[in-house]
């Protein structure tokens, strides 16, 4: 068998695979993470918890107290805004792209600790950096 004839398949199945990989290879969105947050208590500003927005739709939010509720997440590209499901205390958050941070609004009535105010400012999280205390 001649190579001249097998050049055209191989070329060919190159190609594919070059295709393959570079259509293959999406990022996670930029909204997609772990972010530190914080509120409000008594006028000051305090750690609240960790957000943790997973690529496959789940959420977790790990409060002040270590504990977590889990739940989902869609996303509204109209609005820019993330809705939050299941047992989680978040409502919508909004994503800044410019300094990847969230705006988190909790649900009426939520009880969580350091979040007077009804809402969190949280920031990617960074280990060493950001966190509680």
């Amino acid at each position: 068998m001649s190579l001249r004839r097998w050049l055209p398949v191989l070329l060919l199945a190159l190609a594919a695979l070059a295709c393959q990989t570079v259509l293959g290879a999406t990022a996670p969105a930029p909204y997609q993470g772990a972010f530190d947050c914080s509120g409000t208590e008594a006028g000051l500003s305090a750690y609240a918890g960790r957000v943790t927005i997973n690529p496959d739709g789940t959420a977790a939010f790990r409060d002040y107290d270590d504990q977590t509720q889990t739940g989902s997440w869609t996303y509204d590209q109209q609005t820019a805004t993330l809705s939050f499901g299941g047992s989680l205390p978040l409502l919508t958050a909004i994503h800044d792209t410019a300094s990847d941070t969230l705006v988190v609004v909790l649900l009426p009535g939520a009880s969580v600790v350091h979040a007077e105010g009804g809402s969190l400012a949280c920031q990617r999280s960074e280990p060493g950096v950001t966190g509680p205390p």
